[in-house]
C-alpha cells in the first residue's frame, strides 16, 4: 500500500496489521477457546502414540508430543488458526482436523514409502513456522521429484467408506509426467488405501450424498488394508 498516511489515520504503520484489523482477525483470536484446543491436542497425542505402537511400520524417531506442542505454539503465535477455512465450523474443530492430518502425514510416512518403495519429502504450502508462510492449497503433501511421484494424505475418523472428490484429479493435470497418488487412512477403522489417481477418469466419479451430491470416486472395500499389527 503506497498511501501510508491513510494507515496512520487508523493508528497503523504496517499494512498486514491493518488488514487484520479490517477483517477482525484480532477479535477472532481472542474468542478462540485455547483451553479446549489444548485438550484436543492432548487427545490427538494419545491417539497417534497408540497408533504408532501398533503400526506395521513406523518412525521410531518421531516425537509426537513435542511435534504437536511446536505446531500449536507457532500457530497460536502467528494467528494461523484464524487463517484456516472454517466453512462455518468452530475454529477449534477446524484446527483439530487440520492438526490430525498433519500428524497423520508424519506417522504414516514410512508406511507410504514402503508401499511405493521411494523416499518422500514434504511438499505442502501450510508452513506454520513463519508469520506469513501459511497458505492452504491443493498441493500434494509429499513428493519425490526424481521418481516423479506425488502423494496427498487424507485422514478420516468415521465409519464411512473411502471417497475421493473429483477435484483431486487436478493434481494429475498440474503434475504432468508424475504418478499421482492419494493415501487415504481411517483411524476409526484402522485401514488405509493407496489410490493411483492417474488411472481414474471423469466417468469413475458419481454423485455422492455424503458430500452434498459432489462427484466422488468410491474406493472398493476390497482394496483397503489394515495398518495395524
Amino acid at each position: 500500500m503506497k498511501n501510508n498516511k491513510y494507515l496512520k489515520n487508523f493508528g497503523f504503520s504496517n499494512k498486514l496489521e491493518f488488514k487484520k484489523y479490517l477483517s477482525s482477525k484480532d477479535i477472532l483470536a481472542n474468542t478462540i477457546n485455547w483451553g479446549l484446543i489444548e485438550k484436543q491436542n492432548k487427545r490427538l497425542v494419545e491417539i497417534f502414540k497408540k497408533i504408532t505402537e501398533i503400526l506395521i511400520i513406523s518412525d521410531g524417531d518421531l516425537d509426537i508430543e513435542n511435534f504437536v506442542k511446536d505446531v500449536f505454539e507457532k500457530c497460536k503465535e502467528y494467528n494461523h488458526i484464524t487463517k484456516m477455512n472454517n466453512r462455518g465450523r468452530p475454529y477449534e474443530e477446524v484446527f483439530s482436523s487440520w492438526l490430525m492430518g498433519i500428524i497423520a502425514e508424519r506417522v504414516f510416512k514410512k508406511l507410504i514409502e514402503k508401499e511405493l518403495n521411494v523416499i518422500l519429502e514434504l511438499n505442502g504450502d501450510d508452513d506454520w513456522t513463519k508469520a506469513n508462510s501459511f497458505i492452504q492449497t491443493a498441493n500434494p503433501d509429499f513428493i519425490n521429484k526424481n521418481e516423479k511421484i506425488t502423494v496427498d494424505v487424507v485422514c478420516g475418523k468415521t465409519d464411512n467408506p473411502f471417497d475421493i472428490k473429483i477435484h483431486k484429479l487436478k493434481a494429475v493435470e498440474i503434475y504432468k509426467d508424475f504418478n499421482v497418488y492419494q493415501f487415504s487412512v481411517n483411524i476409526f477403522q484402522g485401514i488405509y488405501n493407496l489410490t493411483f489417481l492417474n488411472s481414474l477418469d471423469q466417468n469413475d466419479f458419481k454423485p455422492n450424498d455424503l458430500f452434498e451430491g459432489q462427484l466422488c470416486y468410491r474406493i472398493p472395500d476390497s482394496k483397503n488394508k489394515k495398518f495395524y499389527k
